[in-house]
């Protein structure tokens, strides 16, 4: 199952705000993301940021007041954490993308956005949004919320199920994509 979540998720890679991805096919000409082809070493249960381990834990404050510490936020359903700044022209079109798409799953995942830009204060963020759909929580960045990760441009996003990674990529992403990702997510 989590092949075929892999195989289907691996075509979605696109370009995302910097010059370089991270992305590529091997020499096979497999359509699967480089950083997913190199996982089958990764062990289950270690914490980091690769597909199969559990995610670094971090506790932010979202836009709104409240507290989320991941681990927690994740428990219960599906979740996205997805490295975003106000000023990324692809995540403005991500963000109007998902306006589209992902109302329809509001109640089965959660959406987890956080600030990479780590000038871009609580107030930046909640302009932002009062101008933008921005699904699900935002809350301001940390330095080793990024470094955890190894954020390095935005529209990065790592999808959690059951404490694990099950994928990660970054680039903005059409409506159909993102269906396509989601309802992976949903049936992983």
């Amino acid at each position: 199952m989590k092949i075929a979540f892999l195989l289907l998720v691996g075509i979605l890679a696109v370009s995302a705000c910097t010059q370089s991805t991270g992305y590529a096919t091997n020499t096979q000409n497999s359509p699967l993301p480089k950083n997913v082809q190199q996982q089958e070493g990764a062990v289950e249960g270690m914490v980091g940021n690769e597909i199969g381990q559990t995610p670094p834990d971090f506790t932010v404050t979202a836009i709104d007041g409240r507290t989320i510490k991941l681990n927690e936020y994740a428990r219960d359903k599906p979740t996205i954490v997805y490295f975003m700044a106000t000023w990324c022209p692809f995540c403005a079109r991500d963000f109007a993308t998902l306006e589209q798409v992902f109302p329809e799953y509001k109640d089965k995942i959660n959406f987890l956005n956080i600030g990479l830009d780590l000038t871009e204060n609580e107030e930046i963020l909640r302009n932002y949004k009062s101008r933008k759909y921005i699904p699900g929580e935002l809350a301001p960045g940390a330095q080793k919320i990024l470094i955890d990760y190894q954020v390095r441009s935005t529209t990065t996003k790592y999808l959690i199920k059951d404490g694990e990674i099950i994928f990660k990529n970054s680039g903005a992403m059409s409506a159909d994509q993102w269906r396509r990702l989601l309802n992976a997510l949903l049936s992983a």
